[in-house]
């Protein structure tokens, strides 16, 4: 991809198994303004996304690009590796929806400061208990770090309370 280049892929109505990989290592995050966001959206299938910005894709100090990835229903494969964030304010770097399935969420970065983070957004029944989103590399954030932010949109429904087992409860 060209540096500074906006990328849409528009496959929401897709009903068959898609593959996206997109290599962004050039690519940096952009400067406030050029709107040079990467957006991939997917539909029905069991998708997979791959974004790979490397170490050099860090945003901007402000507003910067985004990475906004948006997956249909289906159990999809989620990937998106980018380096240390910068403290993003005006737009969120990276915001991934998976959908409904069992999606699998992989995350390769370093938040910055006290802003600048990934977000996992989730609408109502999209991640329920039998078929519950997995996310890898959610960063919790330090004393000094921002936290990734899980974004609950609608009416979440909280399951009672059950006799504890760590990791599926």
């Amino acid at each position: 991809i060209k540096l500074d280049q906006a990328v849409t892929l528009a496959a929401g109505l897709s009903t068959v198994n898609t593959k996206i990989t997109v290599d962004a290592t050039l690519l940096d995050g952009g400067k406030a303004g050029d709107l040079a966001n990467v957006t991939l959206t997917t539909g029905s299938g069991a998708d997979t996304v791959i974004f790979t910005g490397g170490a050099t894709w860090v945003g901007v100090a402000g507003d910067g690009d985004s990475i906004i990835v948006s997956t249909g229903s289906g159990a999809d494969t989620i990937s998106v590796t980018v380096g240390t964030l910068l403290a993003q304010t005006t737009s969120a770097p990276v915001t991934i929806t998976g959908g409904t399935g069992a999606d699998t969420i992989t995350a390769v970065h370093v938040n910055g400061g006290t802003t600048g983070n990934f977000t996992f957004a989730f609408a109502d029944g999209d991640s329920l208990a039998a078929s519950r989103d997995k996310i890898t590399g959610f960063d919790m954030g330090s004393g000094t770090l921002f936290s990734d932010t899980l974004d609950f949109a609608g009416t979440s429904t909280i399951q009672a309370n059950t006799t504890a087992t760590n990791g599926t409860d």
